[in-house]
């Protein structure tokens, strides 16, 4: 991250304290795995944002996760591919030609097995890109 001059932002709207229920350690790998990929896609200097925001599910209140970077986007015809085994966007590949593809994939599988969903926006090449995932909110202890 220092070598690229990335700053981290947080900002949190989960204003009613909601919380997952969840295997803490999945959602670390989850949210490492966003934000590894934002540092090494962004551009030097730029920041990368991490949002917390309340969300719902089938009519459930759930959390909404986002990572936004300001580095390479992603084409519109390649946003469908991005959360399958070994997809990537071209872009990415010429900026981490070592990378595999499956970051992403694990990342929706991880998410999915907590009864989530995810999903990428962009609004084109050099364009930056966001990384949602919503996760089911814990149900109230009485």
């Amino acid at each position: 991250m220092e070598e690229k001059g990335v700053t981290l932002n947080f900002d949190s709207t989960n204003r009613d304290g909601r919380m997952v229920e969840a295997d803490l350690s999945k959602v670390y790998e989850v949210v490492a795995n966003l934000v590894d990929n934002a540092i090494h896609y962004s551009e030097p200097g730029g920041p990368v944002t991490i949002a917390l925001r309340p969300g719902g599910i089938a009519g459930r209140p759930g959390l909404i996760l986002s990572v936004t970077d300001h580095g390479i986007g992603i084409a519109a015809e390649e946003l469908s591919h991005l959360f399958t085994r070994f997809g990537r966007s071209e872009a990415a590949k010429a900026v981490r030609p070592e990378g595999t593809g499956l970051r992403l994939y694990l990342v929706k599988r991880l998410v999915e097995d907590h009864h989530g969903r995810g999903w990428v926006e962009s609004a084109g090449v050099g364009k930056g890109s966001t990384f949602v995932v919503e996760l089911p909110a814990a149900t109230a202890i009485s």
